[in-house]
C-alpha cells in the first residue's frame, strides 16, 4: 500500500538535462564553434575579393563586429529564457511551434549535417595535402573522420568534450602559428607575396609593377 504522506520525489524533480561539463569544456565547444574549419580557408578568398591588405582587414574587423552583436543577442536570449533547446525555444515563444519546428527540422538535416560533411571534407583534403595522398581518398577519409568521431560520443559526453578539448587546443595552436608566420616570418616579403594572391584571375601576364601601380 502507497503511503500518501510521503511526496514522490522523483515526480516534484523538474526535467533537464544532467550538467556534467564545466567552464573550461562549455568555453572549449563555444571556442570550436566559432573558429571552425573555414579560418583555413576563407583569409584567401576574402583577400581575393577585397584586393588589398586593407580590405582584408576592413572586412573581418566588420565581419568580427556582426558577430560580437550575434553573440551578445543570445547571451541575453539565453540569460532570459534559460530553458534547453536554445534558438529552439526563443523561436517557439516568439513566432510559434510551428516556425520552432520547422527551424528544428532545418538544422538536423540541412545545417549540421552539411556543416559536419563540409568540415569532414576539409579535414580530409587537408589530411591528403600533407601525406602526399591521393584525392581519391579525400571522400573515404572525410566518412571515416565523421564514423570516428560519432563512436567517440557514443562513450559519452565526458569522451567527447576530452576530444573536443584536445581538437580545439591544436585548432588554437594552427592559429597562432599562422599569425606568427604572417607576421615574423612572411612579413619582410610581404609585396612580392601579397601580390601574387591578389592578381586579378585572367590577367596572368600582368606583372607585380602593374598590379602595385593599380
Amino acid at each position: 500500500m502507497t503511503n500518501r504522506s510521503t511526496p514522490d520525489v522523483a515526480a516534484a524533480a523538474p526535467a533537464g538535462y544532467l550538467r556534467r561539463l564545466g567552464v573550461w569544456d562549455s568555453s572549449m565547444i563555444v571556442v570550436g564553434g566559432v573558429i571552425g574549419a573555414g579560418i583555413f580557408l576563407n583569409p584567401r578568398i576574402v583577400a581575393e575579393r577585397t584586393g588589398s591588405a586593407e580590405g582584408v582587414l576592413i572586412a573581418w574587423a566588420v565581419g568580427g563586429v556582426l558577430a560580437l552583436i550575434g553573440a551578445l543577442c543570445y547571451a541575453e536570449l539565453g540569460a532570459r529564457r534559460p530553458q534547453a533547446g536554445g534558438a529552439y525555444v526563443y523561436l517557439r515563444e516568439a513566432y510559434g511551434p510551428m516556425i520552432a519546428f520547422v527551424y528544428g527540422w532545418i538544422m538536423l538535416v540541412v545545417n549540421y549535417s552539411g556543416s559536419e560533411a563540409a568540415v569532414s571534407v576539409t579535414f580530409a583534403t587537408y589530411f591528403c595535402s600533407a601525406f602526399d595522398l591521393p584525392p581519391s581518398l579525400i571522400q573515404p577519409f572525410a566518412v571515416g573522420a565523421i564514423v570516428l568521431l560519432t563512436g567517440v560520443s557514443y562513450f559519452g559526453i565526458k569522451a567527447g568534450a576530452l576530444l573536443q578539448n584536445a581538437l580545439t587546443m591544436l585548432k588554437l595552436l594552427a592559429v597562432v602559428a599562422l599569425v606568427v608566420t604572417g607576421v615574423f616570418i612572411a612579413a619582410p616579403h610581404a609585396p612580392a607575396g601579397l601580390l601574387t594572391i591578389l592578381r586579378p584571375r585572367g590577367r596572368p601576364d600582368m606583372t607585380e609593377d602593374d598590379a602595385a601601380r593599380r
